[in-house]
């Protein structure tokens, strides 16, 4: 595919200091080498395609080798030639876009409850929401802990004298998740699902079983109409919604039952907010916090949504971390976090995934990358901060029929399935 001639605009004008991202308080060799190339593009941008063909920006990246990953389908040198500009024109990026979610993100796509009206809780308000107070009134519970359950599980687990109490406890959450049922309209969920791709995961340490129901029938619509996949799931603290069989180590909706032994599936425990959880014991979660550190170790953004990394889960903030530092370009990922607390309380909480000021934060999803940029968010970053080529947003409509989604996306899915390629730059004519 011919590259469209490039013709500089407000849009790209501001290249110094991102072109070559989170150099500028480099070396002054790194200062000078970017203001160079600033002032080379606003007189003739094929100066500057000269240079990178040249000299790739590996050699500004401190020699750091970018290794091979094993995401790759379309073009087997992706990855090692990563900043080299024409091996991007025209093709379809494999790098994962990583997505996590916590309760805050099922409490946005479900404001006004599920398909009954009932509430989807979070831990500040979960004793009241879900009903618990009959079973702690005869405990001397502070207020800190009523409106912490976190830190109220955590309390009572460290007492024998406490598991009958734990085990009502978690059989009352149980009960009350499974019954949750998706609104017919098109959710938060289904515009996540069907705004990522096939080499994209969602993960997610919710206990709800929604984003499975919205997975499915997305999942379904994708794989029928346009033989295409939808984003990998992994379920980190367990979910209602799945099952599992040990024997033929199968997965799947709970209702469904393994197909290999015909069979119903074994319940995945949840995960409690206790501060040593054991993610090694079952099989299926020890699985899928693998399946994360290795789409951690390739990806290029990372966006969290609705998660606020509590104290609890400070094993869980290690294993994801450890996937993380392995990243061969963790110099130039950016991190988008989705959350309504104050930006410095999150770039605290998350402090050792930012590099430099490789973050952003965002009160609501529809100010995402992923929302303005459907199905295109890795192409259309890399474009924008690594070729100075923003793309024009494509937002997704906002419509709340599943229907009218399909029918918008429907270009998007076609080039997909044909490999056909059409970037969105944002050039002036």
């Amino acid at each position: 595919m011919k590259k469209p001639n490039a013709v500089p605009s407000k849009g790209n004008m501001w290249i110094s200091g991102c072109i070559i991202r989170g150099i500028s308080k480099g070396s002054w060799f790194s200062r000078k080498m970017n203001l160079y190339i600033a002032f080379l593009y606003q007189f003739q941008t094929q100066f500057l395609t000269l240079i990178f063909e040249t000299f790739p920006c590996r050699i500004l990246m401190k020699n750091k080798v970018l290794k091979k990953s094993g995401f790759i389908e379309h073009d087997p040198q992706i990855n090692i030639k990563f900043m080299r500009m024409k091996n991007y024109y025209g093709k379809f990026f494999e790098i994962p876009h990583v997505v996590l979610l916590g309760a805050g993100a099922s409490k946005a796509s479900f404001p006004k409850g599920d398909k009954n009206g009932k509430i989807l809780p979070l831990m500040k308000d979960i004793i009241t929401t879900i009903g618990l107070s009959d079973l702690l009134k005869e405990l001397p519970i502070t207020d800190e802990e009523y409106n912490d359950f976190e830190l109220l599980y955590s309390n009572l687990s460290k007492r024998a004298s406490n598991k009958e109490l734990m085990r009502k406890i978690e059989e009352r959450i149980y009960n009350y998740f499974s019954d949750l049922e998706i609104p017919y309209e098109a959710t938060i969920y289904d515009k996540l699902i069907l705004s990522l791709r096939e080499k994209d995961i969602i993960a997610t340490f919710n206990w709800d079983p929604l984003l499975l129901l919205a997975y499915r029938r997305c999942g379904e619509l994708l794989e029928k109409t346009f033989a295409l996949k939808p984003p990998v799931l992994s379920f980190l603290h367990g979910n209602v919604g799945i099952g599992i069989c040990r024997k033929h180590k199968k997965a799947g909706l709970i209702q469904k039952g393994c197909k290999e032994c015909e069979k119903a599936f074994e319940p995945v425990p949840l995960l409690y907010p206790i501060i040593c959880k054991n993610y090694s014991d079952n099989p299926f979660i020890k699985d899928e916090w693998i399946r994360l550190q290795h789409y951690l170790e390739n990806t290029y953004f990372l966006t969290i949504f609705g998660y606020g990394a509590p104290t609890t889960d400070i094993d869980a903030m290690s294993l994801m971390h450890e996937g993380w530092k392995k990243n061969p370009r963790i110099e130039l990922v950016e991190v988008e976090i989705i959350d309504v607390k104050d930006e410095s309380k999150l770039k605290e909480n998350w402090d050792k995934f930012i590099i430099s000021h490789h973050y952003r934060t965002l009160k609501i999803f529809e100010r995402s990358y992923i929302y303005r940029h459907p199905r295109r968010s890795i192409e259309a970053f890399f474009d924008c901060f690594m070729q100075c080529e923003p793309w024009r947003e494509n937002p997704l409509p906002k419509t709340n029929d599943l229907n009218e989604l399909i029918d918008w996306l429907h270009p998007l899915f076609e080039q997909e399935a044909n490999n056909n390629f059409i970037p969105n730059w944002n050039i002036e004519n």
